[in-house]
């Protein structure tokens, strides 16, 4: 049985711009919340993960996205899921994908804030 999940946290109807990528290798990377952190800190240009503020926790619990998205391979016919997830975080939207793929985009100013 395969179920797609697709959950969209944020809609964006401007053209982003990439400013950061990364790939989360469940099989040889212990967290998701380490890639997450690495692809902003670059994004951001620094190079200490502890300048993050407000921590990423504050934005999205990324222990239920990686439950979500990496399925553990025992419990499942497949670890992978067909879907991805978009949340905002500081001045950027973040797309992490069911393939590993996460991206870090700038968000459009927004004129109403």
């Amino acid at each position: 049985m395969s179920t797609q999940h697709r959950v969209t946290i944020a809609t964006i109807d401007e053209p982003l711009e990439t400013v950061a990528e990364r790939r989360y290798e469940p099989a040889e990377t212990d967290r998701l919340v380490g890639t997450l952190v690495d692809a902003i800190v670059e994004a951001e240009g620094i190079s200490d993960r502890d300048f993050l503020s407000p921590p990423l926790y504050d934005a999205i619990d990324v222990e239920a996205l990686e439950r979500t998205l990496f399925r553990d391979p025992e419990e499942f016919d497949s670890c992978q899921v067909d879907g991805f997830v978009r949340f905002q975080y500081l001045d950027y939207t973040v797309t992490v994908e069911g393939d590993g793929r996460i991206t870090v985009y700038t968000t459009p100013a927004n004129p109403d804030r």
